[in-house]
């Protein structure tokens, strides 16, 4: 997706794409980890990087 995209890291877009994905994934599973049980915030947080990754998939082709 993006890190292809990203052509080793020489392309500024999908190079912030692709790091945007693993940050917003882990800041939802430590919010969650805060509000909910450690099962249900691990499912928060996986879903988080899910919801990255498709519009990501969808914009760089991947």
């Amino acid at each position: 997706m993006a890190l292809g995209a990203a052509e080793g890291f020489t392309k500024l877009v999908p190079t912030v794409a692709f790091a945007a994905g693993p940050i917003t994934s882990l800041a939802g599973l430590a919010w969650a980890m805060k509000e909910i049980a450690t099962g249900s915030a691990y499912a928060v947080g996986w879903e988080s990087g899910a919801g990255i990754a498709v519009p990501d998939g969808m914009a760089f082709g991947g």
